[in-house]
């Protein structure tokens, strides 16, 4: 037998006077403790996640953006660049410049979703969604340009984008899941707590919640089961 007292187990949203349901009273969310912040796991890992990686795409694209503004000529020519059709220095070195720029916006938004995410925001957890499935894709279509240009070394780093895209696709799906979890225990605790407050209230309980032993005069409250010590001797 358990050491600890046995407390009573009472049918689903009822509860005996001057008890509130579990999560609530002392502790409870009128001083900012949630019970079910547990339920929240998958967000704030999913949030971490979508932060380091909007992080390290933010200093890749800060990275190459400042390269784009150095690059001259005979950079381009070292690396064995070749200029297409209908284009110049200068208009390429600009297009370079603005997608890396609008690359570091992108990791920016990133960030800004991620730690939104991680105090369990389902709107903010679909919106890393669309960012990382839109991501996946330009993925592959710089993959399959890498490809064709027979850039190994640039293709293998997409690959390594495409991956990490997939995985916090994933994990931002297992945190709609679980925010929608704890959006239906607050809900369902809540209309717990409200029962509680009406009858606390109103000074009475349901029939079926009125045992001899409770809220009699004279007579001190007790759980079931509960030892009960004896005074002290006169």
């Amino acid at each position: 037998m358990s050491q600890y007292p046995q407390y009573p187990q009472y049918p689903q949203g009822q509860y005996p006077q001057g008890q509130p349901p579990h999560g609530y009273g002392y502790g409870g969310p009128a001083h900012g403790y949630n019970p079910y912040a547990s339920l929240l796991g998958p967000a704030k890992r999913a949030g971490v996640l979508e932060i380091v990686l909007g992080s390290l795409g933010l200093i890749f694209g800060l990275c190459n953006g400042v390269a784009s503004i150095a690059l001259t000529p005979d950079m381009l020519a070292q690396q064995g660049v070749i200029i297409p059709p209908g284009f110049d220095f200068d208009t390429l070195r600009m297009f370079a410049i603005v997608v890396c720029f609008a690359a570091v916006a992108f990791f920016i938004m990133h960030i800004i979703v991620g730690a939104i995410v991680l105090r369990g925001s389902k709107g903010a957890a679909v919106t890393g969604i669309v960012l990382s499935i839109l991501q996946t894709l330009v993925a592959i279509l710089a993959l399959l340009g890498a490809l064709n240009g027979g850039g190994g070394l640039a293709a293998l780093i997409v690959l390594a984008q495409i991956a990490c895209s997939i995985w916090l696709t994933v994990w931002l799906f297992q945190a709609v899941g679980a925010i929608n979890q704890h959006q239906a225990a607050q809900a369902q605790a809540a209309q717990y707590y409200q029962y509680y407050q009406q009858q606390q209230a109103a000074g009475q309980m349901p029939p079926s919640q009125q045992p001899q032993a409770w809220g009699q005069p004279g007579q001190q409250q007790q759980w079931p089961g509960q030892q009960q010590w004896p005074g002290p001797r006169g």
